[in-house]
């Protein structure tokens, strides 16, 4: 008897099933700005207050990450909606000499 118990333990206790977490990789423009004392400000137009900055523009682009990861949290926290992002564009300086 003490066997059948076992076997019906072995049957019922199934192995839990692992869901992946669904990832996914959104795109936010940022708008870097060269302050007058070497440092860097970083706007992110997509998520409005979305604001930090940095001593070099590698910390500010840190922060900027740090930043956006933040707010993405905070929103799905308060049950709001995740902007999807903008669409990747390049944005190009042409030098003209007159």
């Amino acid at each position: 008897m003490a066997r059948m118990k076992s076997a019906n333990k072995l049957r019922t206790a199934a192995p839990r099933r692992v869901v992946p977490k669904v990832t996914r990789t959104l795109l936010y423009r940022v708008d870097l700005i060269a302050e007058d004392d070497g440092s860097w400000t970083v706007d992110v137009p997509d998520l409005p207050g979305c604001v930090t900055w940095g001593r070099t523009r590698e910390e500010a682009l840190m922060h900027a990450h740090e930043a956006i990861l933040a707010y993405l949290d905070a929103l799905e926290k308060l049950g709001d909606p995740v902007p999807s992002g903008a669409p990747q564009h390049e944005a190009v300086t042409v030098a003209i000499t007159i």
